[in-house]
C-alpha cells in the first residue's frame, strides 16, 4: 500500500477519544464471548485499546497525527499541561490519560497498563489524581485573573463567572472518564481523590438534571444516596 491508498483522520481530539473509551468499557462488559461473531468484535476491541496505550505511551502521553506532530486538541503531554493556555483544562485531560491505562488493563489483564495508570495517578511529578480535582479552583482564580473580580468577590459571584466562561461539553467528557474510573478502581486513597475531583465538576452540572449526570455521579458514592 501507498499513502494514495490510505485514509486517516488528522486531528483527533480527547474529546472524541473519551467517548471511544466509554463505550469500549460497555461494549466489553456485555459482549459474549460465547458467540463467535460478538467474541471476534470483543477481540477487535481489546486490541485496538491495547495499540492505542501503546501509541500514548510512544508519544509522551499525547495523540500524534501521521506527521508526528500533536493534533490541536490531543495534548496532553506534561509540557502542554505547564502551558499557561491549557492551565484550566489539565484536570480535564489528565482524566482522559487516567482513563486510557486504566481501561487497557481492565481489557486485556496486562499488568503493564496498570502500572502505567498508577504511576501517573499518584506518583511524582504527574499525581494526576490530585490534578484531576482541581478543576473548580483553577476556574475561581480565572475568575480573578480573567474575570476581573476581585479578592473581596463572594463565592456566588465566583461561581457565576465560572458557569458563564466554562465549556459544557467538557461536563460530558468529564463524566464519561470518572464513569470508567468509579467501576473500575478499587484502592480507597484514589478513589476518594475522585471523590473531591468529580464534587468540584458537580458544583456547576447538578442544575443540568441530566439523568445520566445523576446515575455517574452515584457510581461515586455508592453507599449513600445522592439526588432525590
Amino acid at each position: 500500500a501507498t499513502k494514495d491508498n490510505v485514509t486517516y483522520k488528522t486531528d483527533t481530539s480527547t474529546d472524541e477519544i473519551i467517548g471511544h473509551l466509554f463505550i469500549y468499557k460497555i461494549a466489553y462488559d456485555i459482549l459474549d464471548e460465547s458467540d463467535p461473531e460478538e467474541k471476534a468484535i470483543k477481540d477487535l476491541l481489546v486490541e485496538t485499546v491495547r495499540r492505542f496505550a501503546q501509541h500514548m505511551v510512544d508519544n509522551g502521553y499525547s495523540l500524534r497525527d501521521a506527521t508526528g506532530q500533536a493534533t490541536t486538541w490531543g495534548k496532553t503531554e506534561r509540557d502542554y499541561f505547564n502551558n499557561a493556555y491549557a492551565w484550566e483544562d489539565c484536570a480535564l485531560n489528565s482524566l482522559v490519560n487516567l482513563c486510557t491505562f486504566k481501561l487497557a488493563a481492565y481489557v486485556t489483564g496486562e499488568q503493564r497498563w496498570e502500572d502505567e495508570y498508577r504511576m501517573l495517578a499518584v506518583e511524582d511529578p504527574y499525581r494526576y489524581a490530585d490534578l484531576a480535582s482541581e478543576y473548580w479552583d483553577r476556574w475561581a482564580y480565572l475568575a480573578h485573573v480573567d474575570g476581573g473580580l476581585g479578592e473581596d468577590a463572594s463565592q456566588e459571584e465566583i461561581n457565576t463567572w465560572i458557569q458563564q466562561n466554562l465549556n459544557y461539553s467538557d461536563e460530558e467528557m468529564a463524566m464519561l472518564a470518572y464513569y470508567i474510573l468509579f467501576q473500575l478502581e478499587e484502592d480507597a486513597d484514589i478513589l476518594t481523590k475522585y471523590q473531591a475531583g468529580l464534587d468540584s465538576w458537580w458544583n456547576s452540572m447538578q442544575y443540568s438534571e441530566n439523568p445520566l449526570w445523576y446515575y455517574i455521579y452515584q457510581l461515586a458514592y455508592p453507599t449513600e444516596a445522592q439526588t432525590d
